[in-house]
């Protein structure tokens, strides 16, 4: 009789090996498509780089570590996508520069995706690993749990009250709930004698669920064992799973039978692909050697089921099957899992299972019936605290210490400044996520809202009125608010947003504007030079009397120049917002602020005007929303290979007026989504 857990061992160990050498494998440059391109395409690009850009990115000078001389010998895939991005924003030449006409412009970023396109490719996606908000999920799934197994700060927002019911469409008027970012928030237990799994990494400028940081250690894999054998042996356990009886009950008659037909609900829930016989009758035979000696019936179960989800094919994700080399369709069971996986960080239900047996769900119109469902369950709200606390990098804003002296009113513990107001401004971005999400309302309402949900504590930062409430209830009541002008709504006046991107004694306009391009716009600054120092953080300088003067100085630096002409004019929209996000119109040494400047070619004279601008040009927040939500999707990198899919997701959305369901559902019909190749060697 074999032993099962050695086995899985040595499959993890082997699949380890293999996802620590595919991260460290690069992704195929984009020299072999200017390689298929004609002699003529490639004689026009390298022209056009001649005239614009090799002045700044040759052989001997590469600004942004980019060298435009050799660009058809070996140039990464996320250069191509920064270069089409800064002809297509007008970001590129500087201003200074010589510039090209539009006409050109266009005609250079149609060659390139034309290029991009001679070699159409949904990209390679590596196997994972489950990260823990996923685990957490697909455990909770999977035994049918009434809760979660770890009470983690990565689900900030506690329901006091459930209020989340997105089959609804509508949120409430009034949500009560509690800030796990708090001791009050944070002091629940799920489930007794399970420790969390470590928190996972992110990957720069992306997501947790990137292929590149899901790295599974030997350590790490300890871990996931010994919280796999702590679940089983919960005392929480039996209470708190709806199959525990049909699982763990032990059978009068046929035991092996019996076994077999549970084991093989469970095995096709968990390893989310066509159920394999043979997989079955191994684990059943593991069943039965346990029982054999002399374990009780319970305790045999609780070994097979710890065996099963210490399974690579549980704990790992995207573990695809290929036909040939080339691209082609996932199959049905690889879809459900990768759609699970977007929309609810889990595996698939019974509904999505069925639906892959059949192979139905390969076609679009059941991917789309299927997409809109999940979209109406419950556990969507994994897209609240996986995606849109990772996409707005909401975890920086607990490590914020504005300065205690200038800022005394931000910490509500004066002896010790460890409660502060952002346990509590964390929660407002999330709720308008969830409201944008449930109600299908229009993305543009992260740019600007007439509403906001608040508490008490968030209405006084803010200068609004407090609203009457219940004592027993408190600050844990949140209220939608109608907003008294424009100054607050959508995100970038949040003070979530401002405070995290503050320095503590001052605003940063550059945290700001580099926030904006990374976040809303997925065009994330080079971070600055080494030998540039940094500001002198004395608010009432002598020598230069406000920030943006200051700043003038540092951009006379040539090496600061051409990004801060480009992120500083988006930071200075909200200088009328102090360190911790509070409106202003003087600085504290008395001068008048000024929050003027320049975008996209137009004057904004203050953050109303600058939101007029963005919404003006609404294209390009919808462009970089849908390629932070791909990227989510995908586990990866958006690369230059998807724009093809990218265009046409953005013109539908904005057919639509930019329905937040219609960026999922042109997410999961896309040519990205739905297809798979192999790595390229």
């Amino acid at each position: 009789m074999f032993d099962i857990l050695s086995y899985n061992m040595s499959k993890l160990s082997h699949l380890v090996l293999k996802v620590t050498i595919v991260q460290f494998v690069l992704l195929s440059s984009f020299s072999s498509y200017l390689l298929n391109a004609s002699t003529h395409d490639e004689s026009k690009l390298t022209g056009f780089f001649k005239d614009y850009c090799i002045d700044c990115h040759n052989n001997k000078k590469q600004k942004g570590k980019l060298n435009l001389e050799n660009i058809d010998h070996d140039v990464k895939n996320k250069q191509w996508i920064d270069i089409l991005a800064v002809l297509e924003d007008f970001e590129m030449p500087p201003e200074d520069e010589k510039q090209p006409s539009d006409k050109k412009r266009i005609e250079m970023s149609e060659l390139i995706k034309n290029m991009a396109s001679h070699k159409k490719s949904p990209g390679y996606v590596s196997m994972r690993r489950m990260n823990r908000l996923e685990y957490d999920n697909s455990v909770r799934d999977l035994f049918n749990l009434k809760t979660n197994i770890f009470a983690i700060t990565d689900r900030v927002i506690r329901e006091s009250k459930p209020y989340f019911d997105p089959a609804s469409g509508k949120m409430p008027s009034e949500i009560e709930l509690v800030s796990r970012t708090t001791q009050r928030g944070n002091d629940q237990v799920l489930f007794a004698g399970v420790s969390s799994l470590p928190i996972d990494s992110k990957a720069e400028h992306g997501f947790e669920n990137n292929a590149r940081v899901s790295t599974l250690s030997p350590l790490l894999m300890e871990k996931y064992l010994s919280v796999a054998k702590s679940v089983l042996n919960s005392s929480s356990f039996p209470t708190k799973s709806l199959d525990w009886k049909k699982l763990f009950n032990e059978p009068t008659e046929n035991l092996e039978a019996e076994v077999k037909k549970r084991l093989s609900g469970l095995i096709r829930k968990a390893f989310r692909k066509k159920l394999d016989l043979g997989q079955v009758n191994k684990y059943t035979q593991f069943f039965m050697s346990q029982y054999n000696t002399k374990k009780s019936f319970e305790e045999a179960m609780k070994e097979t089921i710890g065996a099963i989800i210490s399974s690579p094919d549980f704990l790992f994700v995207n573990k695809l099957s290929y036909k040939s080399d080339q691209p082609e369709l996932l199959n049905a069971y690889e879809l459900a899992s990768r759609l699970a996986n977007f929309l609810w960080g889990s595996i698939p239900d019974e509904e999505l299972l069925s639906l892959a047996e059949s192979g139905e769900l390969l076609k679009e119109n059941f991917l789309e019936q299927q997409t809109l469902r999940m979209l109406k369950d419950k556990k969507v709200k994994y897209l609240s605290h996986g995606f849109a606390m990772q996409w707005l990098n909401l975890k920086q804003l607990m490590s914020v210490s504005p300065d205690k002296e200038l800022f005394r009113n931000f910490y509500y513990d004066k002896r010790y400044f460890q409660q502060h107001a952002g346990q509590f401004s964390i929660i407002e971005p999330l709720l308008l996520f969830e409201t944008i999400l449930v109600e299908d309302r229009s993305i543009l309402g992260f740019i600007d809202s007439n509403y906001a949900y608040l508490n008490n504590p968030m209405n006084s930062w803010y200068g609004l009125k407090n609203f009457e409430v219940d004592r027993k209830v408190g600050n844990r009541s949140w209220k939608r608010m109608s907003l008294p002008d424009r100054r607050r709504g959508g995100l970038v006046t949040t003070s979530a947003f401002l405070s995290m991107t503050s320095v503590p004694t001052r605003s940063s306009p550059v945290n700001r504007g580099a926030w904006i391009t990374s976040v809303l716009f997925n065009s994330p600054p080079p971070p600055p030079p080494a030998d540039v120092p940094p500001l002198d953080e004395d608010d009432s300088s002598k020598e230069f009397t406000t920030i943006r003067e200051r700043f003038e100085e540092h951009r006379k630096n040539p090496n600061c120049a051409s990004c801060h002409n480009k992120i500083d004019p988006l930071g200075f929209s909200l200088e009328n917002y102090n360190a911790v996000g509070q409106w202003r119109t003087h600085y504290e040494n008395k001068l008048p602020v000024d929050a003027s400047g320049v975008y996209n070619k137009s004057k904004f004279k203050d953050v109303v005007s600058f939101k007029d601008l963005l919404l003006e040009n609404k294209k390009r927040f919808t462009k970089g929303f849908v390629e932070h939500m791909m990227a989510f999707s995908l586990n990866r990198e958006v690369e230059i290979t998807d724009r093809d899919s990218i265009d046409k997701i953005v013109s539908k959305v904005e057919q639509s007026g930019n329905k937040f369901s219609e960026v999922i559902l042109g997410i999961v019909k896309s040519y990205s989504f739905r297809n798979k190749v192999k790595e390229s060697k």
